[in-house]
């Protein structure tokens, strides 16, 4: 049986998609299989648009009898997994550029669709992009929504993190606290979400977890939206457990999120959750609880509705706790190792 490698371009103990290869390497040499992470690192004199193919290049070179699995574009998958959806899609949302990386990420996404064996959608949403944009064959793509690794929740835990973000960033009682978690707001709907809140007309307190680099320019949006003394701003967190255990409705009105593991983190942390329908993760919630796109404010009459009724927010916030235990970890390398099974048996 063919060895499975997982192939990354370079190594990074912060990076998630590390964390998703590692994990799900170790899941599927749990079934007994044959695994490995290959990591291809490139000379740091290289310019970036040059490293791109040159990888390319040298993970094809050493391929041989390996079975090639990566979330990285390259022209000889046998299976790719689409976790970052589509960069052309992902383009329009940044506007014009003239970074000369873009035409390289192009060339080389067009080539990993057309050679992929086989494609890993994350969400319905992408796969339709891939079909729509690269005219791939929809029987090409499977949909593998992501996995957590699911945490029972604990009343002990939730005191506990209450009493430290209560202590180190002034969390309220008996108040309706709202929670965005990303880095690099823009994409990911910071400033969609301060304009949100402050069309609420009910007291709340909001927190902002992620890094951004221009964070002044949404500290002052805040300010001119006279939310400021409602929002806090608790910049990039190596572990935001806690700030999901005391909020009550996490709200990511995302521009373009391919799935977005952060719906089932909020979700498994009892947390309402609004998102986009450019959101991958959307495809799990009712459709009560997306927004035509960041800037619908329509949505404000429903998140009123709940803060109004505390049983039946905690209701959905229980249902939302019932629903992620199906998308864990072990389900998605299941369903990740029956697609590789199935490729391998095509080629006996």
């Amino acid at each position: 049986m063919r060895k499975i490698t997982f192939v990354r371009r370079q190594y990074s103990p912060f990076g998630g998609g590390e964390r998703y290869l590692q994990t799900l390497k170790d899941e599927i040499q749990k079934r007994g299989f044959d695994t490995e992470i290959l990591h291809l690192e490139q000379p740091k004199w290289m310019p970036s648009w040059i490293k791109f193919p040159y990888y390319d290049h040298q993970a094809c070179t050493v391929k041989a009898d390996r079975f090639y699995f990566s979330l990285d574009r390259l022209s000889c998958l046998d299976i790719f997994n689409a976790g970052g959806g589509t960069h052309k899609a992902f383009l329009k949302t940044k506007g014009f550029s003239l970074n000369p990386l873009h035409p390289v990420y192009l060339w080389m996404e067009k080539r990993t669709f057309e050679n992929a064996r086989h494609i890993i959608s994350v969400s319905r949403f992408v796969k339709e992009e891939i079909v729509s944009i690269y005219h791939i064959p929809p029987e090409k793509i499977s949909v593998v929504y992501n996995g957590i690794e699911i945490e029972p929740y604990e009343e002990t835990a939730y005191q506990a993190a209450r009493k430290h973000i209560k202590e180190r960033f002034g969390l309220r009682d008996d108040t309706i606290t709202f929670l965005f978690v990303g880095s690099g707001f823009k994409r990911k709907g910071g400033e969609e979400f301060l304009r949100t809140l402050s069309k609420i007309r009910k007291p709340f307190q909001a927190f902002m977890v992620g890094k951004e680099k221009n964070l002044r320019y949404y500290k002052a949006l805040a300010e001119e939206l006279n939310i400021s003394e409602n929002v806090t701003f608790a910049g990039p967190q190596k572990d935001p457990r806690d700030f999901y255990y005391v909020s009550d409705i996490f709200l990511f009105p995302t521009h373009y999120e391919p799935f977005g593991n952060v719906i089932l983190e909020a979700m498994n942390f009892k947390n309402l959750v609004i998102t986009t329908k450019q959101c991958g993760a959307g495809e799990i919630l009712n459709n009560e609880f997306l927004m035509e796109n960041p800037k619908d404010y329509g949505i404000i009459e429903l998140i009123e509705s709940y803060m109004d009724d505390s049983e039946r927010l905690k209701d959905e916030k229980e249902k939302n706790y019932r629903n992620v235990q199906q998308y864990s970890m072990e389900n998605n390398a299941d369903r990740t190792l029956d697609i590789i099974a199935s490729l391998m048996k095509a080629e006996r």
